[in-house]
């Protein structure tokens, strides 16, 4: 709601109450993420969604690393954030169209146009 609300300062303050009570918890690492990412750190975002990747792997939080490290130019970060999860979970929506993102990035159109069909 405090993002929704363009409040910034009170998210980030919240956040890091929730992260003082219990660094560990999943739903904080990955909300101190979400505050990251939509204030434009992305290397914070990137910090905090990795450290919540140690805890679970949902697509959605593959997706908020990946976005953090493509909006941080961290070219060579995506990429192999992309590969990994797609070689651990190749099922993987999200992964197949991060890889492909990646291999359209390379021109490599074939590869890319095998994992979106």
């Amino acid at each position: 709601r405090m993002l929704a609300a363009g409040d910034l300062g009170s998210a980030r303050s919240q956040a890091g109450i929730w992260l003082a009570q219990n660094s560990g918890n999943y739903d904080h690492l990955s909300l101190a993420g979400d505050v990251e990412l939509i204030a434009g750190n992305y290397t914070g975002a990137e910090r905090f969604y990795a450290r919540a990747s140690g805890i679970r792997r949902p697509d959605s939080l593959m997706l908020g690393r990946f976005q953090a490290l493509v909006l941080g130019k961290d070219a060579t970060g995506a990429a192999r954030l992309a590969q990994g999860w797609l070689a651990a979970s190749p099922a993987s929506p999200a992964a197949q169209r991060a890889s492909a993102w990646v291999a359209a990035g390379s021109n490599d159109w074939i590869y890319a146009r095998r994992l979106y069909e």
